[in-house]
């Protein structure tokens, strides 16, 4: 099939979007862990300006902790899903566009799944858990 040169256009601007899409959706699961931790050391800090600590505050701890979890998981998800896009991106490219591997010798990024950002995850998720900690602490004293 030979494409004509606004067709390539679109590919290429397609291929640009799902780009910016795998960095805006990177960037909200940093901007998740990062308020989510902000919020429970805020919520450590306001427990301890009071005389008895209030068990209250570290149950909004949990639950700050327990919708920052989640919110990293539906991103994980969603950056998994533009991945998905981005595969088909390559195999319509490779059928109809050009074959790396027989000009180049490169290869096409494989698929990539849930799996593919574990150990960032793992992070994540250890960081936004961890930081119930405070109020945690704050609480048992």
């Amino acid at each position: 099939m030979d494409l004509q040169k606004n067709q390539i256009d679109v590919l290429l601007r397609v291929f640009d979007d799902l780009r910016a899409l795998i960095a805006a959706l990177k960037l909200q699961r940093w901007e998740v862990v990062k308020w989510a931790a902000t919020l429970n050391i805020a919520l450590a800090a306001a427990s301890a300006s009071f005389e008895k600590a209030q068990p209250a505050i570290f149950a909004c701890s949990v639950v700050v902790a327990g919708f920052g979890v989640g919110l990293l998981w539906f991103y994980n998800h969603r950056l998994t899903q533009v991945r998905a896009r981005w595969t088909l991106l390559h195999d319509f490219i490779r059928a109809n566009v050009i074959n790396l591997l027989e000009t180049t010798g490169l290869t096409y990024a494989s698929k990539k799944g849930t799996e593919y950002d574990r150990t960032e995850m793992k992070l994540y998720t250890f960081v936004v858990v961890s930081s119930t900690f405070p109020a945690l602490l704050v609480w048992s004293i």
